[in-house]
């Protein structure tokens, strides 16, 4: 799941970034028909860099600027090389600093001060996509070596279900549909390709579906419900507050919240419903005699150990995503602990584990009850005849 998070993250990421100076080229323009262009993003590798010390103007302390050579790799430029004083206007800060063989993002922005027209260049971070590459290549690579032919199909679903986000549940949302409904939507559309692409059409796999569909409109209920009482609104984070503020002016952030709440959830449950039903599976070709009640507690029995870690694993996942908000809030002496919780962001991610961890709790009961009413009635047929 924390893969397609990240791919998402990547599909729909916001784009600030700081700015550098460069070379600026005149022109004369209309002020009043003037309309700035649209930015336009190169690759560049860089072939130069000088460093010197500038003196910061207000408190009178030095920072590192650099004159960086880069050499455009992409677009209509490529193949242009182009000068940057690079931290000029702003401190260079981990990361940001460059050295000769570098790979970064390029910004060409247009600018105008009332009279001239000119073009400004700004390096924007480094470019990661070739490790990117790597890391999902290796990834891959394991997948493959350990689960075969179920590990392919697991690629293949969540492939699919990557492309259901980005081109189904994403655009649904933006042209002005209602967040929870596109979620809620998704989210059964993904379920159901990634069980039977990844577990293959079996009867194993359908009693999976059924019992994940079951526990993800009860976490939809929860969710609201939770959402609803703890009075949360989605304005818990600044990426909303951009999109509110955007061109999404008119974005349901209570909705989106719920939504994205579900999303969350639901890559833990296709996990503990296709456990459980492989374990009662497994317990009735040990003993085709047990009957369904024997069937149901046994299985459940081994679903509470499964729960025990799941729940566990669920939290920790959550509060790894959330950790410098939880760190930003620790080190904050003028506010008290109970007000720190109290906060939309902390509630947010609270109700996030809670309804997560209740829909994984339920999920075991439900799951195990189809099963066992399944095959238990198998061996009562059995024994009849």
């Amino acid at each position: 799941m924390s893969v397609a998070v990240c791919a998402v993250l990547l599909v729909v990421a916001t784009t600030q970034g700081v700015q550098a100076q460069s070379t600026s080229t005149p022109g004369s323009v209309d002020p009043a028909t003037y309309v700035p262009k649209n930015d336009v993003w190169y690759r560049a590798e860089v072939t130069a860099v000088e460093n010197s010390a500038v003196e910061n103007e207000e408190d009178g302390t030095e920072r590192i600027m650099q004159r960086v050579t880069v050499q455009i790799k992409s677009g209509d430029e490529e193949g242009r090389e182009q000068q940057i004083n690079h931290g000029m206007d702003f401190a260079l800060r981990e990361g940001l600093v460059v050295e000769k063989g570098d790979w970064v993002v390029l910004i060409k922005s247009e600018t105008y001060d009332g009279s001239k027209l000119g073009e400004v260049y700004h390096i924007y971070e480094p470019y990661r996509l070739p490790a990117l590459l790597v890391a999902g290549l290796i990834f891959l690579a394991a997948v493959l070596l350990l689960g075969r032919w179920k590990g392919l199909g697991s690629v293949v679903g969540l492939g699919i279900s990557l492309l259901v986000l980005v081109k189904g549940v994403i655009p649904w949302i933006i042209r002005g549909g209602d967040p929870l409904l596109a979620c809620i939507v998704g989210s059964i559309v993904i379920a159901t390709v990634a069980l039977f692409v990844a577990h293959g059409f079996t009867r194993r796999t359908s009693i999976a579906w059924v019992s994940t569909v079951i526990a993800c409109c009860l976490a939809a209920v929860l969710s609201y419900g939770f959402v609803w009482v703890a009075r949360l609104y989605g304005y818990g984070s600044e990426e909303a507050y951009f999109l509110k503020t955007g061109i999404l002016a008119t974005l349901d952030l209570r909705g989106l919240l719920l939504g994205s709440i579900l999303i969350g959830a639901l890559g833990i449950l296709d996990d503990i419903t296709t456990a459980q039903v492989a374990v009662v599976e497994e317990l009735h070709h040990a003993n085709p005699a047990l009957t369904r009640a024997d069937l149901y507690h046994r299985g459940l029995s081994v679903g509470r150990e499964h729960i025990a870690s799941l729940v566990n694993t669920l939290a920790l996942a959550y509060a790894g995503a959330s950790f410098p908000l939880i760190l930003l809030t620790a080190t904050n002496e003028y506010q008290p602990v109970w007000a720190a919780i109290n906060s939309e962001g902390i509630s947010e991610e609270i109700v996030r584990t809670l309804v997560g961890s209740c829909a994984l709790v339920l999920a075991v009961p439900i799951t195990t009850a189809l099963a066992a009413a399944y095959y238990g009635s198998r061996a009562t047929g059995a024994k009849t005849r």
